[in-house]
């Protein structure tokens, strides 16, 4: 109950300060605005997978995923695309398509595709398309001129209505479904019309206040009516009376209504005019300013259309100036700039140290010391300045504060005529620590040693002596203890833990966990008497820790020069409060203190910021964003990825691809960090640096491959592996199933071929080795059994024919066969070796060998010589050399064969 109190003192003594100095909005311009085809943004709507949809002036419509922008127009490359590239309001219908209303005629992006096509073009086709609504049962209305079109979710048309007021035909300007369900239209130049469920039609209403209907807005208790020229009014749907918001009034221009939305995170109406934006809150059913936005620019503004996205920020599309961004300051910091420090010191805050007693705050910083700050007149009052050391410390439990004076503990509070100080011990060294616990002890550490100091009975107790001056103390339950020594020691009740190191901060949590950070970035928890090092805790670029930090809700804080980290480490969610976010907005960090067990109080250069504890990180995972795939490239290529497409196919023709990722933090996109992996491809995770969305690949093999991909979210907390992508790179042709086949198949064919040819050359050389045998090894020649061809047969017995006539003519040589058969001694020697396989000469030796044979059978008395001389042979010797090698024997031999010699006896 205590603890519950002083939260809500808390917050009532901080709510001057939010209400004045504090900013409650932020105001952001366009991240993507310098991507777009142009800078004029006519409408804005968010879909539901998260990205955001412009609808531009004179450059078609497009879809911005945080890093890069989408555009539908109709240009060289898609001349046709849209009739129009002015863009008057979007809408998203239940199976994923943007329809998107232009100047001329309505189109429907099918996210399945990405494809444009016309809607209703014989009717529409050429009308100026001012709304579109898209009701609860996902049937999609479009208003064009003075008709409206109705069609069912599965896309048909149902209905085509008139729009009419008294008689006369009037341009339908605005629509919406009441939170009955119920289908208002507004006109211009006529009146309100409701639609009739029964009769198929729109039905006139009461409305006696004379001016056009720009917008409507369905309310618990009636509708919220923005007009041209008349601001705003009230309309109850019971009577039809109209109650003019006085508020809106006021000139010409800012009576002219263009966009007007309430919020549905803080419910205020959010109203853009003709000359600037305006924010109201309802009190008593009725519109009155809202005063905390913060200044957008000087001079009237050229704004259009508002939007809402999923996380309360509100989008103003914007001429003059561009389009920007509202965003509600949803980690409810509290910001102290303290500029009276400026006044006193010439300087801006510089705060070392910050200790939150009360309605006022105790700073120190280095060159004022001690001073003391009031949060309800903002002024600063010197409260001893240097007199003291910087180890400032809150009493547990009651006011005041805790400082050291040299070697004297002193007790330091704040009354109406100033700052009253009680010394309540002194010890003969310097005191450089101080810290108080729950069990009403002070702590105090000294150059040479620890002491507690009991409240109840005033005791000092020496707890330890060491040689170096103590510079942090952590305590616990059951009077545990540690402290950091000369900076360079850790130690407890049992002497030093762990290895020397440059400790830099200690903290104890509730739950008896001992936190120590270092200079080089690693934080550690005590595991037993084992320092273990903790991965998310520690920075892992190796920025040294100034301060940490346990609340009430056990969450670990861990603040760097440029950054704090906000820990739950039972389920390792995070969050990251930067030194430039725009609710902190100081030059670097300085100090961490705790003002009640669920706030914090951060110091830094030029302000300090109390934040309360996240209750969202104690439910892990439900503000998390899944990463997506939202472009692919392919060399020159670029394609969307579909809605719901988890599967996409490259040609095997793609040198490179390139995938973009996002979260869909448009504001933020710059925080992101994005890691993945391929399998099949890679193993680890390939880290992207900070704001980096784009992943290249090149020369991927053929086959299927997973992309995973992990994201921090703004806070640069890890969410967890998202199976994005399979990506298939398609085979060449080559390497497909039928290639193959087709390659067996050419393969077997090859082989048979070659088998063929090898069968068909050996029986040639069979058929030429048979020629041979036939002509040449027969005793009687007999060339009319040779098996060529006619032809050869009629050339081989011609040859023959020459040789025998000029059997007996040694001097018959090749050149006269040649002339003999009228053809050339070299065309001779071709045409025989082919069909006999031998030469011109060998051709003739063997045929006078033969006839030699054939003699000397039918001649047993004629003499060797003369049977050579018959045949042509001039000399004996060298015939029978011949015939000895044909045949085998002597000529004498051949004629009378030796008996074979008996061996018997």
């Amino acid at each position: 109950m205590k603890r519950l109190l002083t939260s809500i003192l808390l917050v009532l003594l901080h709510l001057p300060q939010c209400m004045t100095q504090s900013v409650q909005y932020r105001v952001s311009s366009l991240p993507t605005q310098r991507l777009l085809p142009v800078a004029n943004v006519r409408c804005i709507m968010q879909d539901s997978e998260g990205y955001m949809w412009y609808g531009t002036v004179g450059s078609g419509v497009c879809r911005d995923n945080g890093y890069q922008i989408d555009v539908f127009r109709s240009d060289n490359r898609n001349p046709t695309l849209l009739a129009s590239n002015t863009v008057n309001c979007l809408a998203e219908d239940r199976r994923s398509g943007i329809w998107v209303g232009t100047r001329e005629g309505v189109y429907r992006i099918d996210k399945s595709n990405y494809r444009v096509e016309p809607m209703l073009p014989d009717e529409l086709g050429g009308r100026n398309v001012e709304t579109l609504l898209c009701d609860s049962r996902g049937r999609m209305w479009i208003a064009a001129g003075n008709m409206v079109v109705q069609m069912d979710s599965a896309g048909q048309t149902v209905g085509r209505f008139p729009s009419q007021w008294k008689g006369a035909k009037a341009d339908v300007t605005c629509m919406t479904e009441d939170l009955d369900g119920q289908i208002w239209m507004g006109q211009r130049r006529g009146g309100l019309c409701l639609f009739d469920e029964s009769k198929r039609m729109f039905v006139e209403q009461p409305w006696d206040y004379g001016y056009s209907l720009a917008h409507i807005l369905a309310g618990e208790h009636g509708l919220w009516i923005g007009t041209w020229d008349g601001g705003i009014v009230r309309y109850d749907k019971e009577s039809g009376k109209c109650t003019v918001q006085t508020a809106s009034l006021g000139s010409e221009r800012k009576r002219q209504i263009v966009g007007f939305m309430r919020d549905s995170r803080q419910g205020l109406y959010w109203v853009t005019t003709m000359d600037n934006l305006y924010v109201y809150q309802e009190q008593d059913g009725n519109l009155q300013p809202f005063t905390q936005l913060p200044s957008i620019s000087d001079g009237n503004k050229i704004l259009d259309q508002l939007a809402e996205d999923r996380d309360g920020n509100v989008w103003v599309a914007g001429f003059v100036p561009n389009t920007f961004i509202v965003s509600p300051n949803i980690n409810q910091t509290v910001r102290h700039e303290v500029r009276d420090m400026l006044r006193l010191t010439g300087y801006p805050l510089l705060a070392d140290r910050v200790v939150a007693d009360g309605g006022q705050y105790w700073i120190w910083q280095g060159r004022q010391g001690l001073v003391r700050y009031s949060t309800m007149s903002g002024a600063v009052s010197d409260a001893g300045g240097n007199r003291y050391e910087p180890c400032i410390e809150k009493c547990h439990d009651e006011e005041g504060i805790w400082v050291a004076e040299r070697g004297t503990l002193l007790r330091l509070t704040a009354n109406a005529a100033g700052t009253k100080q009680q010394t309540v011990a002194t010890l003969d060294d310097k005191i450089t620590c101080i810290r108080a616990d729950q069990r009403q002890n002070v702590w105090v550490g000294t150059k040479t040693g620890l002491y507690r100091l009991a409240l109840l009975g005033g005791r000092m107790t020496r707890m330890a002596e060491c040689q170096k001056a103590v510079t942090h103390i952590a305590v616990g339950a059951n009077d545990t203890y540690y402290y950091i020594a000369g900076g360079r020691e850790l130690r407890g009740k049992d002497g030093i833990i762990g290895q020397p190191a440059n400790y830099t901060a200690l903290t104890m949590a509730r739950d008896g966990t001992l936190w120590v950070a270092t200079a080089q970035g690693d934080v550690f928890f005590l595991d037993g008497n084992r320092l273990v090092r903790h991965e998310q805790a520690s920075d892992e670029r190796g920025d040294g820790v100034k301060s940490l930090l346990t609340d009430d809700m056990g969450h670990l804080w861990v603040l760097s020069d440029q950054h704090v980290k906000e820990i739950n480490p039972q389920n390792h969610a995070m969050r990251l409060i930067r030194s430039d976010d725009h609710f902190v907005c100081v030059n670097y960090f300085y100090q961490l203190e705790p003002v009640d067990g669920l706030h914090i109080c951060i110091g830094g250069a030029g302000a300090f910021c109390i934040l309360p504890s996240s209750p969202e990180l104690n439910q892990m995972g439900q503000n998390r964003r899944h990463p997506v795939v939202t472009t692919i490239e392919t060399d020159d290529t670029l394609r969307m990825v579909n809605h719901g497409e988890r599967r996409v196919e490259v040609e095997p023709t793609a040198t490179s691809l390139t995938l973009r990722l996002s979260t869909l933090e448009h504001l933020d996109a710059d925080k992101v960090t994005f890691a993945y992996k391929i399998e099949g491809w890679n193993d680890g995770w390939i880290r992207l640096p900070q704001g980096v969305n784009t992943i290249h690949l090149s020369n991927l093999p053929k086959g299927e491959y997973t992309l995973t991909v992990r994201a921090t979210d703004t806070h640069g907390s890890w969410g967890e592996a998202t199976d994005c992508l399979v990506i298939r790179i398609l085979p060449h042709w080559w390497q497909t199933w039928w290639a193959r086949l087709l390659f067996v198949i050419a393969l077997t064919s090859l082989l048979y071929g070659l088998w063929l040819l090898g069968h068909r050359i050996r029986q040639l050389r069979a058929l030429q080795r048979k020629r041979k045998e036939i002509v040449l090894t027969e005793i009687e020649l007999h060339p009319d059994e040779l098996e060529a061809s006619r032809i050869d047969n009629e050339f081989l017995q011609k040859a023959v024919q020459m040789v025998e006539k000029n059997i007996a003519e040694s001097d018959y040589s090749v050149e006269q066969m040649s002339s003999d058969l009228c053809m050339s001694r070299m065309n001779l020697y071709r045409r025989l070796h082919s069909l006999t396989g031998q030469t011109p000469t060998e051709f003739m030796r063997d045929l006078r060998l033969k006839k030699a044979a054939q003699l000397l059978l039918s001649m047993p008395e004629a003499p060797i010589n003369e049977i050579a001389s018959k045949v042509g042979f001039s000399t004996p010797s060298y015939f029978s050399k011949c015939f000895k090698q044909m045949f085998g024997v002597l000529p004498s031999d051949y004629r009378s064969p030796k008996e074979p010699t008996s061996t018997s006896a």
